[in-house]
């Protein structure tokens, strides 16, 4: 049996320092970031909820001291369900240590008198030698300088985030969109109580060093576009969580709930999240879109993640497809190695699904695989049986979470790039949330997916 694996830089964390290091970048930070009482250490587990240690600076500067890091119960990426369960099953006695990043330290603007750092999950049970073997971010900045150390390529990535702004309604305690006009660009949707809301969040993140595009109305009531310029790979997915839970914040303070669920309203607009992705140089270009959607089903079930990730996606295209400039397919391109992957949505693992995007396209480049399908110009949703046939598009996309996630484990070449361990265990963890949200009703469904996007 052939080998898929990739390379992993066994590059470290570019700012794993000693006590004496950490403790100057942490005094050299608070200096400018005086108001800062309280540093969360951050992580995302395989549910894509972003969860948290909070201490006290004081604390944090002893810890710092010692070069330790703090320490979690065994497996805490996949231990909690998203409707809450404790998964007892998946649980371990080992411990495992939330390692930071302390390039991406940042203060919470949207929080006054906390800063926040990315980390990764080190595991116990993983044994010394594949600590970080099943935590996607650390995975994600391994395969970045990997591309870059054996094939001279690099990226950027810059983000496009729809959400929603909610209110309670009257009588059931239930949430409704604030009303503004159903439609996109339109001036009609700044003249209200919610747009300074959106300029704050804008305010906020330029702050904290996130360059701001464009913020615009979306074609929902009470729906927003936000974009922003493009970073390398880890960068942009730390810059997503901060622009996300800025977002949820600003909003909640004044009274409003914001979510980015993929289908909030049954008969409403959906809300999605693009990724923007440019790859230097462009000669390889081809063979990178080509493992993309070579390996587009098995991706949905990350990319996709949620029971209601496929209301969604319904109303473009069934088939996979790439076109120029057309948003009916699954990947737009814009120009020669620079597409927008339209296959997202808020509820994905920022770190884990770009990995999985990228990690298929460096296998497309180290097959040098051909793009046989061709470029689908015509702006339908459902080209007809001619038109696929001239392009070689034949792969239907996945209509369910349950598909999409058999898809995954039925492609050997996609679990074995990320790594089995971290698949196998994912795949188990989305299997049980699907028949768990499978016997809910949507009202159910949805409350739950709104308490963390």
């Amino acid at each position: 049996m052939a080998s898929h694996k990739i390379e992993y830089a066994s590059t470290p964390l570019p700012t794993r320092e000693t006590a004496t290091g950490l403790s100057t970048i942490l005094k050299n930070f608070l200096t400018h970031h005086s108001e800062v009482k309280f540093l969360r250490y951050q992580y995302i587990d395989y549910g894509a909820v972003v969860r948290a240690r909070i201490s006290p600076i004081a604390h944090v500067l002893r810890v710092a001291a010692e070069n330790s890091t703090p320490k979690m119960g065994g497996n805490v990426s996949d231990v909690f369900a998203l409707d809450g369960t404790i998964l007892w099953d998946l649980g371990t006695t080992t411990t495992d240590a939330l390692v930071p990043d302390w390039a991406s330290l940042r203060e919470c603007y949207y929080q006054p008198g906390h800063a926040v750092v990315m980390c990764c999950v080190a595991e116990g049970s993983q044994g010394p030698e594949k600590l970080f073997a099943a935590c996607p971010r650390m995975r994600l900045w391994q395969l970045v300088n990997a591309a870059k150390q054996h094939h001279g390529v690099t990226f950027l990535v810059g983000v496009e985030v729809e959400f929603y702004i909610m209110t309670k309604s009257e009588g059931d305690g239930g949430v409704v969109p604030v009303s503004t006009p159903p439609a996109p660009f339109t001036t009609a949707s700044t003249r209200n109580a919610y747009f300074p809301l959106v300029e704050k969040i804008s305010d906020i993140l330029e702050k904290a060093g996130i360059q701001v595009c464009c913020i615009h109305p979306e074609s929902g009531c009470g729906m927003f576009e936000l974009s922003v310029e493009p970073l390398p790979p880890y960068e942009a997915m730390d810059a997503l969580v901060y622009i996300q839970e800025t977002i949820k914040t600003v909003c909640s303070a004044h009274g409003f709930h914001a979510t980015m669920h993929p289908r909030p309203l049954e008969k409403g607009s959906p809300a999605g999240y693009h990724a923007h992705i440019s790859m230097s140089p462009p000669d390889k270009a081809d063979s990178f879109l080509a493992g993309v959607l070579h390996h587009f089903r098995g991706l949905c079930g990350i990319t996709m993640p949620t029971y209601d990730s496929y209301e969604r996606f319904s109303y473009t295209c069934d088939y996979v497809s790439w076109g120029t400039e057309n948003r009916l397919c699954a990947v737009r391109k814009i120009r020669d190695a620079y597409w927008e992957m339209r296959l997202l949505d808020g509820t994905a693992h920022p770190y884990l699904s770009l990995l999985a995007i990228l990690a298929v396209g460096m296998w497309g480049i180290s097959k040098k695989m051909p793009l046989e399908m061709g470029d689908l110009r015509e702006f339908t949703a459902k080209p007809s049986e001619e038109l696929r046939k001239q392009l070689h598009i034949d792969t239907l996309v996945p209509t369910s979470l349950r598909e999409a996630i058999d898809a995954l484990d039925e492609n050997d070449v996609l679990k074995e790039l990320l790594g089995p361990g971290m698949m196998d265990r994912y795949i188990v963890f989305k299997r049980i949330e699907e028949t768990s949200f499978a016997s809910k009703s949507f009202e159910e469904r949805r409350e739950i997916v709104m308490r963390y996007f």
